[in-house]
């Protein structure tokens, strides 16, 4: 059975009947990635919305990377039933939403992810253009043309999606390229995977090393030259959190499908579905973890969870914090901290 999450076609056939177990075990995951992930994602973004405000480009990319999650995640459920199952109940339609879907986020998340490495690194450089960009109108623009072009990249995917019975005459949910013809289905196979992993993983992390490389050097400048340096840290901090997670939860994914599309001997491997499970695992993980990245590092959006999670906590990392207190105030939230200056108005 093949895997549908996180744009997550296994370009070949399970030939082990004994692996069940494993698609089992990764669908009970999803459930549980589902829950989570919808919870805290979506405390994000009432946060940014009620709370934070949306004035600075890293707090709407942070918004957008938000929703992209929350929209893999309000299907991650039907997903992971057909994991179980391996049975797709829930029609054609949702089929190929689902699976487009899947594709849509695996893009957008990339793309946003990229988006604030360079607004990092454009709002450390304190140019004239930094600020331009970073105002709320050019980032929204900025948002709706990588929603775009996620869209568009997303359509080789929902032209391979298929609503097909199987042998034993139950409807599964499958990518493939088995009707694409001439040069034959390997050869599709190696050119969509390889269409992904540089799309979705090379060329935003080219990017992301590209702009952090300059931060590192602009960095060095700011914290020196006024106080500001410490609050652009702390805001940077949450994006490289962002980034590298990311990356790391992504990579394996990707360098696994290259490794088997690239080998296809490997298809008769029996630790083929677990590897591949597995690192299909972390990608859900990511779907979910960016919030409490947030939390951890900045103040302001601890300064907003719930009250009742933190109920009789008065301190936080060592430093007190009045989470329940509704004068309370903090140093550093990630609406200021996107500013150089006390007298950046972007």
């Amino acid at each position: 059975m093949a895997s549908v999450g996180n744009s997550t076609q296994e370009p070949f056939a399970d030939l082990y009947g004994d692996s069940d177990w494993i698609y089992s075990v990764t669908g009970s995951f999803s459930y549980i990635v589902c829950v989570i992930g919808l919870l805290a994602n979506t405390w994000v973004i009432c946060v940014l919305l009620c709370k934070l405000g949306l004035k600075t480009a890293g707090n709407m990319y942070i918004l957008n990377l938000a929703i992209a999650d929350d929209l893999f995640l309000a299907g991650l459920a039907l997903q992971a039933a057909y994991q179980i199952t391996e049975v797709w109940h829930f029609g054609e339609f949702l089929c190929r939403a689902a699976l487009a879907f899947d594709g849509l986020n695996m893009y957008a998340s990339a793309f946003f992810v990229t988006a604030l490495s360079i607004e990092r690194y454009m709002a450390v450089s304190r140019s004239s253009r930094a600020r331009l960009h970073r105002k709320r109108r050019q980032a929204a623009a900025v948002s709706v043309i990588i929603w775009v072009i996620s869209i568009l990249a997303a359509i080789p995917t929902l032209l391979a999606s298929y609503y097909i019975t199987n042998t034993r005459e139950d409807y599964i949910c499958i990518t493939t390229f088995s009707n694409f013809g001439e040069p034959g289905v390997e050869f599709w196979n190696q050119a969509f995977i390889t269409y992904n992993f540089v799309l979705g993983l090379c060329v935003p992390l080219l990017v992301s090393c590209f702009c952090y490389g300059m931060l590192i050097v602009q960095m060095r400048q700011v914290s020196m030259r006024n106080d500001a340096g410490a609050d652009v840290k702390r805001v940077t901090r949450i994006v490289t959190g962002v980034v590298v997670v990311f990356f790391l939860c992504w990579a394996p994914f990707y360098l696994v499908r290259m490794i088997l599309v690239y080998n296809p001997s490997l298809m008769y491997w029996s630790g083929k579905p677990f590897v591949f499970e597995l690192s299909l695992c972390f990608t859900y993980i990511n779907s979910c973890v960016n919030p409490f990245i947030y939390a951890l590092i900045s103040e302001k959006f601890r300064e907003n969870l719930p009250c009742l999670a933190l109920r009789g906590r008065g301190y936080i990392s060592g430093k007190r914090t009045a989470v329940c207190d509704r004068n309370s105030t903090a140093l550093t939230d990630i609406h200021r901290n996107s500013v150089i200056t006390n007298n950046d108005s972007s």
